[in-house]
C-alpha cells in the first residue's frame, strides 16, 4: 500500500514492514515487522493517530492488526469457514476490522483493541464475501462496508451491518479495488474486471467506464490510480498482477479512454498511488515485490 499524509510523507506498507518516506523519495525511517503472506494496507484513525498496518488475511493467514512500529495488537481467532478478506477504518467511534468469510459465516465487525477483540456484530445473511472494503463518498459520509460475494452483486452496508443496497453489475464481481475517476479525488469508486475488459463502478454498480483489453482481464489484483498534469490533462493508470508469472501490466489512458502508455514489468506490483509533487503536478509510484518505481507524464508530450 502507498499512502501520503497531509505533510506530504508517504507511508509505504509491504508485507515484511513499512517505509515512511518524503515525497521526494528520501528515506526518513523503515519499520520490520514478522511477514505477513497477504496483502498489507495502511489504515489511519478519525483521531489523527499513528497510523495502523492491517494484514488483510485469507486462507493462507487469519487477519492481523500492526501498530505504527509494527507490533502485533490482534489477530481473528479461527471461527466459522475460512476468510476471505478484511477491511479496517474508523467509523467516528475507534477503529474496527471487518471480516468476510468464505462459506456462509458472513461478516463479523471486530473491535481490535479491545481485549481477545470484540465482536461487534455478526451477519449471516450471505455467501462467499470474496472481497470487502470500507469507503465513504457524499453519500455514505460516515463510511459504509462494500463487499461481493458468491453471486457477484455489490453490497453496501452500514457501519451496523445493515444492507443498504444490493446491485448486480454487469461484470461479475468477486476481486476489485477502490479508485478515484476523473476529477472526483474520493476513492468510492470499483476497479473490476473479467474477460470483456476492466470496468470502473460506482457504489450503486453503474458502469462509469470500460477500458477493453487484448485477453482475459480476470486477475487476482487490480488498482488503479487517476493523474493529472498542470496544463490540465488527465490519464487513468491501471496495474494488473499476473502473480502466477511473477509479472505485471501497467497501461495509462487518456481523458478519453485511449491508452496512451504500456509496459510489463517483471515483477508482481500490486500497488498504484499518484501524488503530488513540487516539480510536476502529479507523480505515479507503482509498488512491486521491495521496490518503488516513480512515473512522471512529460510536460511535452502529445
Amino acid at each position: 500500500d502507498i499512502q501520503q499524509d497531509k505533510t506530504n510523507q508517504l507511508t509505504i506498507a509491504g508485507r515484511r514492514g513499512a517505509a515512511f518516506v518524503h515525497a521526494g523519495g528520501a528515506p526518513i525511517e523503515t519499520i520490520p515487522f514478522q511477514e505477513c503472506k497477504s496483502e498489507v494496507v495502511w489504515v489511519k484513525t478519525a483521531k489523527n493517530e499513528e497510523p495502523y498496518f492491517l494484514c488483510r488475511g485469507g486462507w493462507i493467514e487469519n487477519p492481523k492488526l500492526l501498530d505504527s512500529r509494527g507490533r502485533f495488537i490482534w489477530s481473528l481467532g479461527t471461527s466459522g469457514d475460512g476468510v476471505d478478506d478484511s477491511a479496517a477504518a474508523d467509523f467516528g467511534d475507534g477503529l474496527a476490522v471487518a471480516v468476510g468469510f468464505n462459506g456462509g459465516t458472513g461478516i463479523d465487525l471486530v473491535d481490535p483493541m479491545s481485549s481477545g477483540g470484540r465482536e461487534l456484530w455478526s451477519q449471516q445473511d450471505d455467501v462467499n464475501i470474496w472481497h470487502i472494503e470500507i469507503a465513504s463518498s457524499d453519500k455514505y459520509p460516515e463510511g459504509v462496508i462494500v463487499h461481493s460475494n458468491a453471486g457477484g452483486e455489490l453490497i453496501v452496508r452500514d457501519k451496523h451491518g445493515v444492507v443498504l443496497t444490493r446491485q448486480k453489475p454487469a461484470v461479475y464481481l468477486a476481486k476489485f479495488s477502490l479508485s478515484d475517476w476523473g476529477s472526483d479525488p474520493r476513492l468510492d469508486k470499483l476497479i473490476a474486471s473479467d474477460e470483456n475488459g476492466i470496468y470502473v463502478l460506482s457504489m450503486d454498480a453503474q458502469i462509469l467506464a470500460r477500458f477493453p483489453i487484448d485477453h482475459h482481464a480476470d486477475v487476482t489484483s487490480i488498482k488503479a490510480s487517476s493523474l493529472h498534469t498542470s496544463d490540465n490533462r488527465s490519464y487513468f493508470a491501471i496495474v494488473q498482477d499476473y502473480a502466477a508469472w511473477h509479472r505485471s501490466r501497467v497501461r495509462i489512458y487518456d481523458q478519453q479512454n485511449l491508452p496512451v502508455y504500456e509496459e510489463v514489468v517483471g515483477d508482481d506490483c500490486v500497488s498504484l498511488r499518484a501524488i503530488p509533487d513540487h516539480a510536476n503536478p502529479q507523480t505515479l509510484l507503482l509498488g512491486c515485490n521491495g521496490t518503488v518505481f516513480s512515473y512522471r507524464i512529460r510536460q511535452d508530450s502529445n
